[in-house]
């Protein structure tokens, strides 16, 4: 199972150990990436350090990238169109559509998520884009419980499930959606669930991802982003561990 995986990690621009986009790279080829995630926010844009020119620096590098792009779905009109366009000049392909909601603003509510990605779906299918869509955490309002995610992918089959293990807020209610609907894609990083989300190591908080691969993902055959905002080491062994487990089917 674990050859069929391929493995990616999310650019590390803010956090504690910042780099840049060209460094990603590098680093990324010399330890066995697939790919790597380049973050779009409504507010910045493509965010990468140094800022600007995110497009020419994407295509000069020539490794391949998922952008992920994380708003509220008040804001969709105006900003799916732009990341739609950024990966056109890409030359097409995936994304990862994050839509959150913390403060729990009525114009951002699960209703016109709901509403809004109808009229997303239409731009995206237009181009040929395919869409994972990620669940969150506590701290969000919107995409937590299994019944909204499963509301969510009763209305947009055709979308695939971006299963954040890092967004735990039990084990349950992790299992719980992952039987909605098999998740294509992972964010895989580790939390102290009794504290807020951080994108630990893996192994360095206490999610028990021997149970999480062995009772939830068992036949998980997608792509697996580590988002580990910490040292070259940290992201090189998480990814050792992650592979060891799957290898040897826990």
């Amino acid at each position: 199972m674990a050859e069929k995986i391929k493995y990616g990690f999310g650019v590390r621009q803010f956090g504690k150990t910042p780099r840049t986009f060209e460094q990603e790279v590098e680093f990324a080829k010399i330890n066995g990436f697939d790919f790597l995630q380049v973050f779009y926010f409504s507010k910045k844009g493509l965010e990468m350090i140094p800022p600007g020119k995110g497009i020419e620096r994407i295509r000069k590098a020539n490794f391949p990238v998922i952008i992920h792009a994380g708003f509220e779905p008040r804001e969709f009109q105006k900003q799916i169109p732009k990341v739609v366009n950024i990966i056109d000049e890409l030359g097409g392909g995936e994304v990862i559509i994050h839509p959150w909601n913390p403060t729990g603003r009525p114009e951002s509510s699960f209703s016109v998520l709901i509403q809004e990605m109808a009229v997303a779906r239409d731009i995206f299918e237009d181009k040929g884009i395919k869409v994972y869509v990620e669940n969150n955490s506590e701290k969000d309002s919107i995409l937590i419980e299994p019944e909204e995610i499963k509301e969510f992918f009763g209305q947009f089959p055709e979308m695939e499930l971006l299963l954040d293990i890092g967004h735990m807020v039990s084990f349950e209610k992790t299992k719980a959606i992952a039987k909605v609907k098999l998740p294509a894609l992972l964010h895989m990083s580790d939390r102290d669930l009794n504290g807020p989300p951080n994108h630990l190591p893996i192994g360095k908080g206490n999610i028990d991802f021997k149970r999480v691969i062995g009772e939830i993902l068992p036949d998980f055959q997608g792509k697996i982003i580590l988002e580990v905002t910490e040292s070259d080491e940290a992201i090189i062994n998480s990814k050792k561990i992650i592979e060891y487990m799957l290898s040897n089917n826990y």
